[in-house]
């Protein structure tokens, strides 16, 4: 079973699934933008991420181009087969699903930190979810010039916004965390009600194509943790002790899906992990890489922040003290 990442920006990936499925039963193209304040105006992230879904096996996105990582990706799932493409070298990579569950999805937000619940919001099914949920309206929101109901799912002190137009397609949702907004998504296009185009989820043509038939293997898995404490640390991960890190040092290490501890060495703060496919951000050579900033509260308990898509993109390719993953 596959899950479609979409952090703003998606990528496809072995996870188990989760959730009541997400299968529009006509052809729906999503066109949404990365709106969250503080991005720069000029950040590719801000240009258009195009989304295809339908029914359960079916998903194509369509990334803008990040040049200064020379990437320029787009996913096709129809499943059991799932297609990576850069365009930007021309490079592909085709693996098989192994099953025995042949799903796709393709969740608004990734971050190992929130809510589980919120990552049952996909798109394409966003009124679905308000209905489902059964959220109430918290208010009215006038969205570039476009008349919304904004419903909210609060859990403690994080809260998923879904700004929902007349018709009750979906025009903006928004994670916020102790008040600040950490991720906006805007919707320019949806449309639910195409008419089918198989060619969309057909295999992409004129790439060069490695293959990971045979295995069905996932992607590599890296865990990519900086130290954000103001101070050194000494981490100690699953019993595994690393040497001390500087202030803004980061580790590199190989990691698999799954729960995992985290302490602070000597053990005196601890914090359960839980790495799932569906927050695992792409790199240039198609590697999933988890990037978490690694801090202290006044009290000594550690707090762990997961890095947008974009950050953890730079943070890896920089090293950040640490030599770049290999």
């Amino acid at each position: 079973m596959k899950t479609l990442l979409l952090l703003a920006l998606l990528m496809a990936i072995f996870v188990p699934d989760a959730g009541l499925a997400c299968a529009p039963s006509k052809l729906t193209k999503i066109v949404v933008v990365n709106a969250t304040p503080g991005l720069a105006a000029n950040h590719w992230s801000r240009q258009p991420l195009v989304i295809y879904r339908q029914g359960e096996r079916f998903i194509r996105t369509e990334e803008p181009r990040d040049s200064d990582q020379k990437l320029h990706l787009m996913v096709v799932i129809s499943e059991p087969d799932v297609w990576f493409v850069n365009k930007e070298d021309g490079a592909g990579k085709h693996i098989v699903d192994p099953g025995p569950q042949l799903s796709a999805h393709a969740p608004i937000l990734a971050n190992p930190s929130i809510p589980s619940k919120f990552l049952e919001l996909e798109y394409g099914c966003e009124a679905e979810f308000v209905r489902t949920n059964s959220l109430a309206v918290m208010g009215e929101r006038n969205i570039e010039n476009r008349r919304t109901k904004v419903y909210a799912l609060i859990v403690d002190d994080q809260r998923l916004e879904i700004a929902l137009a007349d018709r009750g397609e979906p025009a903006e949702v928004s994670y916020y965390a102790a008040g600040k907004a950490l991720s906006v998504i805007r919707y320019r296009t949806y449309q639910a009600d195409l008419p089918d185009q198989p060619a969309l989820f057909a295999k992409p043509e004129g790439y060069a194509y490695s293959e990971d038939r045979e295995s069905g293997a996932a992607p590599e898995t890296y865990l990519y943790l900086v130290n954000a404490a103001g101070k050194p640390i000494k981490l100690n991960i699953d019993g595994r002790a690393f040497p001390e890190m500087g202030h803004l040092m980061a580790l590199a290490l190989r990691t698999t899906v799954g729960a995992h501890l985290l302490q602070l060495g000597p053990p005196q703060a601890s914090v359960n992990i839980d790495l799932t496919a569906a927050q695992a951000i792409p790199d240039a050579k198609q590697r999933r890489v988890w990037c978490l900033l690694v801090g202290q509260q006044k009290e000594g308990t550690l707090k762990v922040i997961s890095v947008d898509p974009a950050a953890c993109r730079d943070l890896v390719a920089k090293g950040l003290d640490v030599a770049p993953l290999e």
